[in-house]
Formats: structure tokens, sequence, C-alpha cells
């Protein structure tokens, strides 16, 4: 899904991966001094290009701005379910539409929308390595997704109550909510980092425990 090649030949991914801001070539106007082949080279980066905004032009690059990208959080009412070795094609498909759905791998088994509108930004409240905390506020149903990837040690919490979270979009996080507004948050439990900081806690516990002992009995 990221690899340059996807990126360029489906732009619709740029916009999936919250991508605001692109750096590309600083293209001269005059392509008539190249010779056909590196003008045609030329042209199809122009064209690709095209549909982002430039925000600044320098000698040898410029910065291009993405007015369609998806938010870093973001609702919408419609999902499609597709197998995991199915997703990635579905989601570069021309029938997959970012902005009004989302692809899962598991069948949530909730009705669709007779229509799906546009998609509804969620606001980021606070946002750490291991803890994501989102506001939302929606008038219909429908799945939150979180641009960040996917892993079963992540876990969510809607209003304080722990719910499904469901892998989409191939490799990202969503979490269906309900109409109202909402307070979700994405933590990240290991049960092997729950362990670890276990054992460390009594290890400590235990170096105290010696120490004292060496220290009353003068050991």
């Amino acid at each position: 899904m990221f690899r340059p090649y996807n990126l360029i030949r489906y732009p619709k991914l740029v916009d999936m991966l919250n991508c605001k801001y692109i750096i590309g070539p600083s293209l001269p106007d005059d392509l008539s001094r190249f010779d056909p082949k590196t003008q045609s080279v030329m042209k199809e980066i122009r064209r690709y290009f095209s549909r982002f905004t430039l925000i600044h032009k320098g000698r040898a690059s410029a910065v291009y701005e993405n007015d369609s990208v998806l938010p870093r959080a973001y609702l919408v009412q419609d999902y499609r379910v597709v197998k995991p070795d199915q997703a990635l094609e579905f989601i570069k498909s021309p029938e997959f539409n970012p902005y009004t759905t989302v692809v899962l791998e598991q069948d949530p088994k909730l009705p669709h929308p007779d229509t799906a509108s546009h998609y509804i930004p969620g606001e980021i409240l606070a946002y750490k390595p291991n803890r994501i905390s989102c506001h939302i506020r929606t008038s219909k149903p429908g799945f939150l997704v979180l641009v960040d990837n996917w892993h079963p040690d992540w876990k969510v919490f809607v209003d304080r109550k722990e719910r499904k979270l469901y892998r989409a979009n191939y490799t990202f996080r969503a979490v269906y909510l309900g109409p109202g507004e909402h307070r979700v948050v994405f933590e990240y439990r290991s049960k092997f980092f729950n362990i670890g900081r276990l054992l460390t806690i009594l290890g400590l516990v235990l170096v105290v425990a010696l120490s004292v002992v060496t220290i009353k009995f003068n050991i």
C-alpha cells in the first residue's frame, strides 16, 4: 500500500494516508528544450501533481497542498467486508470511495445506510505513542476510522466502555459508533508489556527488601 508505485498510480491512497503536503520536483514551464522521451515523463509528473495545489516553487523542488486529504480521524457511515487477501485490491479499485465507506475484514453484521453521506471529521484531543484520545459528534451511526496501523494489542474505549476494534482499510483501525457525542480512546495494552512491568516492580520490591535486611542485620 505504501509503495511509491501505488501512491502514484492510485492517488486516493495519498488522501487516505492523511498526506496534507507533498514535495515534488520543480518542473520548468517550457518543456520544448527537452527530448520527446523526457518531455513525456515530465508531462506525466505534471499531470499527477495537477490534482494538488502548488503553494511553493523552488529551483529544484516544489511543495503542494492536498485539498482532498482525509483527516487523521474521521467517521464514515457505510462499510464493505472484504477478505484480508483481497482488501488492498478492492481499496485500489474505482468501486471504493474512502470518503463514504470503510473496508473491514470482519463482518460487523450491522445494517447499511440507504445513502452514505460524506465523512465527518473527528478531533484528536491527545496523541501519545500508546494512547490516542479523540472526540466526535455525529447524528448518524458509523465507523470512526483512525489513520494509524492496526495491531491486536490495541484496545478501544468509547465513553469509557471497551468496544470491538476492527482492522480497517487494510492497515488502519476503526470502531463502530452510534449517534451522539463520543470520547474515543485507543490504548496499547500488550500482555507481554504488562508481564514485564510486573516483573520490574517485583524486582524493585525485592531489591528494597534485601537492602533493608542488609542494613538491619549489618550483613
